[in-house]
């Protein structure tokens, strides 16, 4: 973020760069070339809309970002927005030209833009969702669909891969289920955002236990 190479961008964006903590996301529409279509690509900034960004952000240096590593997976037709937060947190987003524009429904979010033209819209389609399988450490997690061999017109079973050390453990999971913990059960995790306690209530429903790989991966 250097100041030459910020000097032709719009305020907006050197307000959420330059003196505070980034959480920007930038998320764009491509062709069948792979190649970004002109004026569908923007910027948000999801930690501050929804309300979740940690004290200090925009006044100093030592914000620290509330949420980071964002990941997207394409599930079962859906595209699911990953992130680490003090665990790991998943939503489900809907991308779509402003021709073809939907009202939010409730419980609904449209992001607004922070850079870029106003030509695509973005919905997260629910909450953020928490994954507790990885633990209050668990992060960075690689999320895959296996299809329902015994009934294949049905949608794929959901997996996440929670650890990879000593051996690669994973689970099945139900990204839009969940149910509420108690507030006294979050309090365990590394980090503290009261903000987000709310988010960390929120459990993602998992099928079962832990499943683990027999052989322990290559040095």
């Amino acid at each position: 973020f250097r100041r030459e190479d910020m000097v032709g961008l719009p305020q907006k964006v050197w307000e959420h760069t330059m003196m505070s903590a980034t959480n920007l996301l930038g998320l764009a529409l491509l062709d069948e070339e792979y190649e970004i279509l002109p004026g569908y690509d923007i910027v948000v900034d999801i930690a501050t809309q929804l309300g979740f960004q940690r004290d200090g952000y925009g006044t100093t240096y030592f914000g620290e970002p509330t949420f980071m590593d964002y990941r997207l997976f394409t599930l079962n037709e859906g595209i699911y927005l990953h992130a680490n937060a003090d665990t790991t947190i998943v939503t489900k987003l809907d991308l779509r030209s402003k021709e073809h524009s939907r009202k939010a429904k409730k419980e609904q979010f449209k992001l607004d833009i922070v850079f870029g033209e106003d030509n695509l819209e973005v919905t997260m389609l629910h909450q953020f969702n928490t994954i507790w399988s990885g633990g209050e450490r668990g992060k960075n997690f690689a999320l895959f669909a296996v299809p329902n061999s015994t009934h294949p017109d049905e949608p794929d079973s959901v997996y996440a891969e929670v650890d990879i050390n000593p051996y690669h453990n994973v689970q099945q999971i139900y990204l839009d289920e969940i149910e509420m913990l108690k507030r006294s059960f979050i309090k365990k995790r590394i980090r503290r955002n009261y903000s987000v306690d709310k988010v960390m209530m929120r459990k993602v429903k998992d099928n079962g236990n832990l499943t683990t790989s027999e052989v322990e991966p290559s040095p």
